[in-house]
């Protein structure tokens, strides 16, 4: 595989994952929010299933899902040219 055929899978595995993106924020926008919720992060009382299922899609997208989308998004667009521009050598 050559460097510009692994960017346009990279490309299309972007549309891919943005999509599980669009999906995980109809099922956070479904679920109920529990009116315990707030005791149950504080670690009051113990978790319902719609809570663990939100805070876990919640972090899921920001932490996880969110930055692969930038990053491989990026990497599907870089030029050779780009990477030697961005070059910033480290000094000693």
């Amino acid at each position: 595989m050559t460097p510009a055929e692994a960017q346009a899978v990279l490309a299309a595995m972007t549309l891919d994952l943005l999509a599980l993106e669009d999906r995980c924020r109809e099922i956070l926008a479904s679920l109920p929010r529990s009116p315990n919720e707030d005791a149950m992060i504080e670690g009051r009382i113990a978790w319902d299933l719609p809570t663990e299922l939100l805070t876990t899609i919640e972090c899921v997208l920001e932490d996880q899902l969110r930055p692969a989308v930038e990053s491989l998004e990026r990497v599907s667009r870089v030029s050779e040219e780009e990477l030697r521009r961005e070059f910033r050598p480290e000094r000693s």
